[in-house]
């Protein structure tokens, strides 16, 4: 997904696993997702500042990103939930290889996706769901770089 969306133009795409690797927010076990959205907000702003858009590929809440006040200094925050069966995201942790520590939290990833179906971002923010429960990986590929085409049409 994110290196579908990488190849865009005028996109500038950051995997949050990696991002997160340095962000002292996360590391060491450490849970704080609203001090790590910061730290993403503030390279997201450099990104824009050299004339990129910043994608940022990551697993994350809407609201833990809306609690920041550097949001305030971009025209909005724009979210894709790719969301699906409770039923089928414990089929693909399980099958998803080395995904041991998923498979040991996936109560959290079930509460995540329930949050996120139901979340809600106020004006300019946006949110859009996209239900991957029948979808191939490719199809959600489609559906995530449309997503962003039309964020980029809307600008």
């Amino acid at each position: 997904m994110c290196h579908a969306l990488a190849l865009r133009p005028s996109f500038f795409a950051l995997d949050g696993d990696v991002v997160a690797s340095g962000a002292a927010a996360v590391a060491d076990g450490r849970t704080d997702y609203v001090a790590f959205w910061r730290y993403v907000l503030d390279l997201a702003g450099a990104v824009v500042e050299n004339g990129l858009i910043p994608v940022i590929c990551c697993v994350g809440l809407p609201s833990q990103v809306l609690a920041n006040a550097e949001c305030a200094s971009f025209d909005g925050v724009h979210f894709l939930g790719l969301v699906c069966s409770e039923d089928e995201l414990v089929r693909r942790i399980v099958q998803r290889r080395g995904a041991e520590s998923a498979v040991r939290r996936v109560d959290r990833h079930v509460a995540l996706n329930d949050t996120l179906k139901n979340a809600e971002v106020p004006p300019p923010h946006s949110l859009t769901i996209v239900d991957t429960t029948s979808l191939k990986p490719g199809e959600t590929v489609a559906r995530a770089t449309a997503w962003a085409d039309g964020l980029l049409t809307q600008a």
